[in-house]
């Protein structure tokens, strides 16, 4: 036995392989009672009790199994192998030992300590440790078996080592490391860090209490790979550790869930639970990437990050973090509270969470997620190409580029005056790029899209969307199958593929055109010309003198108000016109009847026709074909033009005897083919039967029923035929132009 004695000074003090006292007396020792034997490698040496009284000073011991240790007057440091026994490393058994405040206790294998500061204990690697160092500062590094190690109110160090380890750190800014088992893990108050070995480290329930805590994620051979964490963005700083349990995926447990992903992108390894207050991932190892997924939908924020920062239910500041990677793509969410997130130069995601919150992105391409009407965006001039996600209406401010709209309300968006891309969400959206050349995308729902100033591009989605144009250059994307659609346009304008419909606004004479589907094209108070290509079309005029032309198909056209024109390819097209309504043209390509308030018909084309009028005065033209026509009731006015074509009178009331009902063949040519057909006109009412006339010249009518005559006057020739017998005309038809007429002019 031996008694090593220090003085005042600061004295080096080793024990010997005997039970040694050694007192350290005044001064800040350094004091050694380890029992080695001479040489470590060889023969065995069972651990002695020896004595150590550090003294006063603020000492640093490093005792053995067995020993009595005592600290002393000042602030002293006990280093403390349990794992050594003898030369053998790792053949002690385990060890419960619990201090109190005073950092004063007696392990289960004898060794006794008291009134220590500071401890630094390695514990068993055979069977299950138990230690609990109170509220001394504790370095403890567990061994292979199911150790639970717990600390107090310091600034603590615990590593668990191998086994399904228990740590509870308390108070203090401790940092932790679970080992390569399944371990469970109490953060407690303080600033904390936990370790992470992806390649080595097991299924872990990591909750690190409260204050701003990290977890630094490593890999055992040093290389890159991504982590995916997994959580429930809206529940991120609610006060709740855990996950609500009440959605998809949720099952109430702590609320974030980490598991590497192989080369691919697919899960693989142990999956790890950590709390989701106050707590800060980055990654130790270079190349370790962070992909960030939202738990109940599965979808990915963002792309992938350095560093993912979780704030809390309070009014957070959160920051990058530390400085030295400010230019490293962070993820970060301030949870519940009026929160301020400053964001570095990277390619950053802020989630201000619930709140009035304050969001700077800096440099980069940075994400804003905004579900307040309180939030506030800030970015510099040319700081990257930036994006709000919105649940809510919202306004770019002006120097951020994109628009996203989130969830399922019925919200709008709006630009600013950069090139803006504006994207709406499953819901009915509006959307508004005001100035700049901008993208607007309307995604699912019954959306408006207005793209403003500049050329922009506008692609609705499904639904059923309306188009603001206001520009030549502006262009619509429609996909088949996306709903019934329709541009509104201040510009001549022709729908693009798969656009159902088109109205023009404003008070310019503007030009709509539409596509190969059945649209429906509607002009403005202009002058317009409207063509629905092909399909069954319909074509409103409104006001103006509007030209419509149905295109093939079966095609509706109503001018509305002017004096509009129609252009007739089908013998489906109809023409729809009001009284009072102007005076409206027909051009056509195939036979037609006039519709009821249209005055006038123009066939087209050589084909031989046929032409109706109506019961009002019309003006009735052939083309250069063989043309029947006919005038109807009114006074009308009828051209045959080229070929041999033929006027027919169907009723006496055709064609009034007197001036303000009678009809004029402008243009009567026997020689060329013209003939006129009375043979639906009974020429004798007093007999049964339908009666033919019979052509007596320019004689007067002598009282027989059917007599037909010409009369000359004015340059003019008038045809009159007789049908009750009473010797005065019952119909007359001027034929412009003195003609020659014999019994072959007419049929009868």
């Amino acid at each position: 036995m031996a008694t090593i004695n220090g003085d005042n000074g600061d004295n080096f003090l080793t024990g010997t392989e005997d039970e040694d006292t050694i007192n350290g007396l005044g001064g800040n020792d350094t004091i050694d009672s380890v029992d080695r034997p001479a040489n470590i490698f060889a023969g065995s040496i069972d651990p002695v009790r020896d004595i150590v009284r550090a003294g006063s000073g603020d000492d640093n011991v490093t005792g053995g199994k067995l020993d009595r240790l005592v600290g002393g007057q000042g602030n002293d440091f006990l280093s403390v192998n349990f794992n050594f026994n003898g030369p053998v490393v790792g053949s002690a058994t385990p060890i419960t030992l619990t201090l109190d405040e005073n950092g004063t206790g007696r392990a289960s294998d004898g060794t006794v300590i008291y009134g220590f500061e500071s401890v630094n204990f390695n514990l068993s690697d055979t069977g299950d440790n138990v230690v609990d160092t109170g509220n001394v500062r504790a370095q403890l590094t567990g061994g292979n078996g199911n150790d639970t190690l717990t600390t107090g109110s310091a600034d603590d160090v615990v590593y668990g080592g191998g086994g399904n380890n228990v740590i509870s750190t308390g108070g203090g800014n401790d940092t932790i490391g679970g080992g390569s088992g399944i371990d469970t893990v109490f953060g407690g108050d303080g600033d904390d860090t936990f370790g992470v070995n992806v390649s080595t480290d097991g299924s872990d329930q990591v909750n690190l209490g409260d204050g701003n805590d990290t977890v630094r994620f490593d890999r055992a051979d040093g290389g890159a790979g991504n982590v995916r964490l997994t959580f429930t963005s809206a529940e991120v700083g609610n006060g709740n550790t855990n996950d609500a349990g009440s959605l998809t995926n949720q099952d109430g447990g702590l609320a974030v869930r980490v598991q590497a992903e192989d080369a691919d992108g697919n899960l693989t390894g142990p999956i790890s639970r950590y709390d989701d207050e106050g707590i800060t991932f980055v990654a130790g190892t270079q190349g370790i990437t962070f992909d960030v997924r939202d738990l109940v939908s599965g979808t990915q924020r963002g792309n992938t990050f350095e560093g993912v920062v979780l704030g809390t239910n309070g009014d957070d500041a959160l920051t990058f973090f530390p400085p030295f990677r400010a230019g490293q793509d962070f993820y970060y969410n301030a949870g519940q509270g009026d929160d301020t997130i400053t964001a570095g130069t990277g390619n950053d995601f802020l989630v201000g969470g619930a709140g009035n919150d304050t969001m700077i992105g800096g440099l980069g391409n940075d994400s804003y997620v905004v579900d307040s009407l309180g939030d506030t965006v800030v970015e510099g001039a040319d700081a990257g190409t930036d994006t709000v996600l919105s649940s809510i209406s919202y306004t770019l401010s002006d120097t951020v580029e994109n628009l996203t709209l989130t969830g399922t309300g019925a919200i709008d968006g709006t630009g600013n005056a950069l090139d803006n891309s504006i994207t709406g969400n499953i819901a009915d959206n509006r959307l508004d790029g005001g100035a700049g050349n901008d993208r607007l995308t309307g995604g699912g729902g019954s959306d408006v899209l207005q793209g403003g100033i500049g050329d922009d591009v506008m692609q609705g989605g499904a639904g059923d969307d309306v188009y603001a144009v206001d520009g030549a250059g502006d262009q619509v994307i429609e996909l088949a199958g996306e709903g019934n659609d329709t541009v509104r346009s201040s510009v001549s304008y022709t729908l693009s593929d798969n656009v159902e419909n088109l109205v023009l606004r404003e008070d310019g004479d503007l030009n709509g055109a539409g596509n190969d589907l059945d649209n429906r094209i509607t002009g403005n108070d202009g002058d317009n010309r409207l063509s629905g290509g092909a399909g069954d079309d319909s074509l409103v005029g409104r006001d103006g003198d509007d030209t419509l032309l149905g295109g093939t198909g079966a095609d509706a056209m109503i001018g509305g108000t002017g004096s509009d024109t129609y252009v007739i390819d089908n013998a489906g097209d109809r023409v729809i016109e009001q009284p009072g309504e102007g005076f409206d043209t027909i051009r056509s390509t195939v036979n037609h009847t006039m519709e009821a308030n249209t005055e006038k018909l123009v066939l087209s084309g050589t084909d031989d026709l046929t032409a109706n009028g109506n019961e009002i005065r019309n003006q009735i033209y052939g083309n250069d074909g063989d043309n029947t026509i006919y005038g109807d009731d009114g006074r009308d006015l009828l051209f045959g033009r080229d070929g041999a074509d033929t006027f027919v009178f169907k009723a006496v009331t055709d064609s009034d005897v007197a001036v303000s009902g009678r009809d004029i063949i402008k243009d009567f040519d026997f020689a060329e083919g013209d003939r006129i057909d009375l043979s639906g006109i009974d020429a004798n009412l007093g007999q049964a039967g339908d009666q033919g006339f019979q052509f007596i010249g320019t004689d007067g009518f002598s009282g027989q029923a059917g007599e037909l005559r010409t009369k000359f006057g004015g340059g003019n020739t008038l045809l009159q035929g007789d049908t009750n017998g009473d010797g005065a005309a019952d119909f007359a038809v001027l034929l412009q132009g003195q003609q020659t007429l014999d019994n072959g002019s007419f049929v009868v």
